[in-house]
């Protein structure tokens, strides 16, 4: 399997930096992926889905929204809105060599995939994609805090406490039921909406970003046993399986 290293300048002093896993034959289609909220490129799901595309037709696209490079973002730095820029970035320095984007985001990667809503997407797919209105659902958020010491918030996720930073926590309390929803409808591009069946907590939101979504041409799935991680069993596997049926479609 081929991979080739890129790099693209974003605005002000920082870099992005990605990774092409490149089909066994010539190809014009391409799956992008998209991290989650502390998330990386290099987690399993997605390095999974470099043989697994690669293998069926398509290249993969990956990269980091920040990185430890020194000229990339870091977490801190960055906000939801930022990375939707980002992946139009993406997007557009890659348009001139496939005809076809496919998308894939995970729990915050899918939030930035419905605000982006680039029409450059061919179809779209929501591993778990986040669309809870956290500026009024204070049940479900983790609990944030400040570090007097760093001048940064963090969040208070299992196992551990980590550095998100200040400004995303300030944007999502932003993330108001209108707001969501209107991102939503606004979505008409092919959407799949791919729930982990092992997080009920997280599911009634998975079925209303479902029956929000404006998509003429959209389906849910629930993968049994998953957690939002897809770590459990086999959940991995039925997530890229449906993922690429879905893709093969458009």
């Amino acid at each position: 399997m081929k991979e080739e290293v890129f790099s693209l300048p974003l605005c002000g002093k920082y870099t992005l930096h990605g990774r092409i896993n490149r089909a066994v034959q010539p190809t014009q289609k391409a799956v992008i992926f998209c991290h989650g909220l502390s998330g990386h490129m290099y987690e399993h799901q997605y390095m999974l889905a470099r043989s697994y595309f690669t293998e069926r037709g398509f290249d993969t696209i990956r990269f980091n929204f920040y990185g430890d490079e020194p000229d990339a973002r870091r977490i801190t730095d960055c906000t939801v809105a930022l990375h939707a820029e980002d992946l139009k970035m993406v997007l557009t320095h890659f348009a001139d060599k496939y005809k076809s984007f496919y998308v894939a985001g995970h729990s915050y990667g899918g939030l930035t995939i419905l605000m982006a809503n680039s029409p450059q997407i061919t179809a779209a797919s929501f591993w778990d994609g986040t669309f809870i209105p956290f500026a009024e659902n204070k049940k479900f958020c983790a609990p944030w805090f400040h570090c007097k010491e760093l001048g940064e918030h963090l969040v208070d996720w299992q196992p551990t406490p980590r550095v998100v930073g200040t400004k995303f926590y300030k944007e999502t309390q932003t993330f108001t039921t209108e707001r969501m929803t209107n991102w939503a409808l606004n979505f008409k591009l092919p959407a799949q909406v791919i729930a982990a069946g092992d997080f009920p907590e997280n599911m009634p939101y998975q079925q209303k970003l479902f029956e929000t979504v404006a998509s003429p041409d959209k389906e849910f799935i629930s993968i049994a046993g998953a957690g939002h991680g897809f770590n459990e069993g086999n959940a991995v596997f039925d997530l890229l399986k449906n993922t690429h049926r879905w893709f093969e479609r458009f």
